[in-house]
Order: structure tokens, then C-alpha cells, then sequence
């Protein structure tokens, strides 16, 4: 992504129950065994969840997530949506 296609974060409540289907299936095509396994020697090697690497390492595992879901085509989901409790991202 270039500094022109940054935009603001909306609601996750803009997107319509589709959109949000489609937001939770591209998050569970994301997380393979690949990236647990990272994140779980990053928390128990490095101890991120400990230290001021946490919210660092989280903004890095979110812009990858972010990358894929760009990558994808599914362009009209990136930036990902601030999240709210009212609007699960799945039902």
C-alpha cells in the first residue's frame, strides 16, 4: 500500500454481514500453521506479550494480515475496520 491508499479506519459495522463473512473467512485463510507457530516463538522465545515489543510485534502481524487480505483482491476490506463488539466479524 502506498500513502495515497491509507485511509481512515471505519466501523466494522460498515461492512455489510457479507463483507464480514468474507473479512472472517480471509482471517482463517491467513492463520496457518506457519503464522502460529511464529507468534508462538516470538511469545515464548522474545516474550512479546511481555514487553514493549507487544504492541510493535501485533501492528507487524496485522499490516501482514492486512497485506494478504490486499494481495487477495479484496481491496474494499484494507485498511481492516476498527473493531466493535456490537458487529462480530462472523455469525
Amino acid at each position: 500500500m502506498n500513502a495515497q491508499q491509507i485511509q481512515r479506519r471505519s466501523s466494522i459495522g460498515s461492512l455489510t454481514a457479507a463483507e464480514r463473512q468474507t473479512l472472517a473467512n480471509l482471517i482463517s485463510q491467513h492463520i496457518d500453521a506457519n503464522v502460529l507457530t511464529d507468534h508462538c516463538d516470538m511469545a515464548t522465545v522474545f516474550g512479546i506479550h511481555s514487553d514493549f515489543d507487544f504492541l510493535p510485534f501485533h501492528r507487524a502481524y496485522i499490516q501482514r494480515l492486512e497485506d494478504d487480505i490486499y494481495l487477495s483482491g479484496n481491496t474494499q476490506i484494507v485498511p481492516l475496520n476498527r473493531w466493535s463488539p456490537h458487529f462480530p466479524v462472523s455469525s
